[in-house]
């Protein structure tokens, strides 16, 4: 425990410092010391009170935004789209003034923080659903939303939500002041910052000291053993991908309910077919096969593509210990067929032909006939 705590509180000053490093080989390529650079930056961000203030302003948002990426990374799924969330929901907090009249008190600032949170949160867990219906992958479907909420944000302040007093630089009008978030203690530095430090830690009160809390860190953790306790951990994208090609072939069925019956009871079996010496196995269910599925989703009354033919040698025991079950509708057929080719077999004259009985185990007979006896006999049985 003592080792876990440490470790995540230097896993993020070694990334930081690793960041650092980075920025200052290319600083130097570029031919300019990177010392100063380092020392400038420390300066520009914490050099001075304004200096403390304009950083702080700016990472009160930043702490609210970075919540939608560390929640998702909880539950397993990284998520890298948090600036579309950032732009939708200022662009919502914005656009509220717009739509609905708002008293000029915390009222109006509570329902505008409301929009905002409302519209942002909407956006990450477009990502989300994504991921857990259709199988998108959460990290290239929060980085393309956040393009497109980006070109959203621009279409609408450069269009319907433009300030005509604005030239140089488009934006929407200005909040009224009673609805704006004032500053602490007659500082730069809002409210919105306590806030954040806030949110942040019932976040973390929440996935500490909850069942739900705790639910989300062990899908994050382990997805199958959420599964296997009956959590609803993210689905498989294969095998969305699977049952959305299954929903496609059921609907091409046109077999009907019967079909339906009689393939779910050959299920993993073998089947015979056309004739008795011509036997089809069901093959296993197989994920990146359409046509191969799980038993739940023949209950549902949708039949798989037909599985490809596998003649067999003989009826009775198959390979692997499989049992063949012929057809019931040419069951009747195979064994009078049998039967009659038995007989032959077996007169006078016949012994040791090209018709002789093969294994008759179990009573289960089968012949090997020769293509000129299949003709001869099909024609005498039409004439």
């Amino acid at each position: 425990m003592r080792s876990t705590a440490l470790a995540d509180i230097l896993l993020p000053i070694g990334a930081l410092l690793a960041a650092l490093l980075l920025f200052g080989v290319f600083v130097w390529f570029g031919g300019t010391d990177p010392v100063e650079v380092w020392v400038l930056l420390f300066k520009g961000a914490f050099g001075d009170w304004f200096s403390w203030q304009n950083t702080l302003q700016r990472a009160a948002p930043l702490m609210l935004t970075a919540l939608c990426v560390a929640l998702p990374a909880r539950a397993g799924l990284v998520i890298i789209g948090g600036e579309g969330a950032l732009v939708l929901g200022g662009l919502a907090a914005a656009a509220l003034p717009y739509a609905v009249p708002l008293p000029g008190n915390v009222i109006g600032t509570v329902l505008v923080c409301a929009a905002g949170m409302a519209a942002g949160a909407a956006w990450i867990a477009l990502a989300g659903a994504l991921r857990q219906y259709r199988g998108v992958n959460e990290t290239i479907s929060s980085l393309l939303l956040a393009y497109i909420a980006i070109a959203l944000f621009k279409q609408i302040v450069e269009g319907p939500l433009r300030d005509p007093a604005t030239l140089n630089k488009p934006s929407t009008r200005a909040l009224d002041e009673g609805i704006r978030i004032g500053g602490m203690f007659g500082s730069d530095v809002h409210w919105g910052l306590v806030l954040g430090l806030l949110a942040c830690a019932a976040l973390g009160l929440w996935l500490a000291l909850t069942a739900r809390g705790f639910a989300v860190r062990v899908v994050g953790g382990n997805p199958r053993t959420a599964q296997l306790v009956g959590l609803p951990a993210a689905a498989d994208p294969d095998r969305l991908r699977d049952r959305r090609r299954l929903r496609r072939a059921g609907r091409c069925d046109r077999g009907g309910r019967g079909a339906h019956k009689r393939q779910r009871f050959h299920h993993r079996r073998l089947r015979l077919r056309g004739h008795p010496g011509e036997l089809h196995r069901t093959a296993q269910p197989d994920r990146r096969d359409p046509g191969r599925h799980p038993v739940r989703w023949l209950r549902r009354g949708r039949q798989p593509a037909a599985a490809p033919a596998r003649p067999a040698r003989r009826l009775g025991a198959g390979a692997a210990g499989h049992r063949l079950r012929a057809d019931p509708r040419q069951r009747g057929a195979a064994r009078h067929r049998l039967a009659r080719r038995r007989g032959e077999a077996q007169a006078p004259g016949r012994a040791g032909g090209a018709g002789a009985v093969e294994g008759q185990g179990r009573g289960n007979v089968m012949t090997r006939m020769t293509t000129k006896q299949r003709a001869i006999e099909h024609t005498g049985a039409t004439s």
